[in-house]
């Protein structure tokens, strides 16, 4: 799909606007619909958030990485605005309000992530430690938690 800076795009349902590991040009702002972002996880998608009014796609991985880190798709019909990341600072710099939508949109999606995360049971172990966080240990913290 073929995006074009500050012009609104309608999608239909079921479409691709952008994949993950893509070169990123844009952070995509939802004028309206719903948009579902996933990532590809042992060859299986997980889904990652669902957006909708307001909530700006692409941002970390665009940003930060130059390349999507998800893949976003259409729930319904949907209206995009892309901007391009090459002025997204600019546009910052001179609009308080889009600075603090896309800091709530992260927050949201860091919340999200670290909900997911409690979900499945995902624990760092990657890290150099003696811990291990097993039945166990989850008994104890939720008796600490209770207490």
């Amino acid at each position: 799909m073929k995006l074009t800076s500050y012009e609104l795009s309608t999608l239909e349902a079921e479409s691709l606007i952008f994949k993950e590991g893509q070169k990123a040009d844009y952070i995509v702002l939802v004028k309206s619909g719903t948009v579902v972002t996933v990532k590809d996880h042992n060859g299986r998608l997980v889904p990652t958030g669902i957006h909708k009014n307001g909530d700006f796609l692409g941002v970390s991985g665009g940003i930060n990485r130059g390349v999507y880190d998800e893949s976003a798709f259409t729930v319904g019909q949907v209206e995009l605005m892309p901007i391009p990341i090459s002025e997204v600072a600019k546009i910052i710099d001179n609009n308080e309000l889009w600075l603090k939508k896309i800091i709530n949109t992260t927050i949201d999606r860091l919340d999200s992530a670290v909900n997911i995360l409690a979900e499945h049971k995902i624990f760092d172990t990657a890290k150099s430690s003696d811990f291990s966080f097993d039945d166990e240990a989850e008994a104890k913290f939720r008796k600490l938690m209770n207490a």
